[in-house]
């Protein structure tokens, strides 16, 4: 939620699960094949809005398998701190 709110994000959420379960049919739907141009433009809200939900959903929300961002293991290097 604070990603949403920073980006302004203007719709109005009943609560904070139903913006996660909003980002969590977004993962769904782009592991099932949807691109996430269409993601967005099936959502009926603004197009800005639109692109904050699809792109917070993709790299917070998202499995590296369903499009999301994927993380980098920890490593640890000797001499630096971790």
């Amino acid at each position: 939620m604070a990603q949403l709110k920073k980006d302004k994000v203007t719709v109005a959420f009943a609560s904070d699960e139903e913006a996660v379960a909003l980002g969590h049919k977004v993962c769904s739907d782009i592991s099932k094949g949807t691109g996430v141009v269409d993601e967005a433009m099936s959502l009926k809200m603004s197009q800005d809005d639109a692109i904050s939900i699809v792109g917070g959903a993709t790299i917070f929300l998202c499995p590296p398998s369903a499009g999301g961002t994927p993380t980098m293991p920890s490593l640890a290097i000797p001499g630096l701190p971790g």
